[in-house]
């Protein structure tokens, strides 16, 4: 799977944000990210990936158990997948 292309990733100060480049900027289509999120979206901007080299990012980044990554990871995939984030 990939990240849409059109989606950025912006950062003011502590807020991490998506915005839709491809449309006139709506407040309405702005989505928050955390911290981790936003992490991940960095490291797989421009890459195809799986879930499971997701997870191998946050093991690397973050002193977290691969179990407990892989399940972060889908979850946040499954939200990417229903805000129509990923171009699979």
């Amino acid at each position: 799977m990939r990240l849409k292309k059109e989606y950025v990733l912006r950062e003011m100060g502590e807020t991490r944000i998506l915005i839709n480049e491809g449309e006139q900027i709506r407040l309405t289509r702005v989505l928050p990210l955390n911290e981790t999120a936003a992490f991940l979206w960095k490291v797989a901007e421009g890459k195809e990936f799986t879930e499971e080299w997701l997870a191998d990012q946050l093991v690397r980044e973050y002193d977290v158990a691969y179990e407990t990554a892989l399940a972060d990871v889908r979850e946040l995939v499954q939200d990417w997948k229903a805000r129509h984030l990923l171009a699979e």
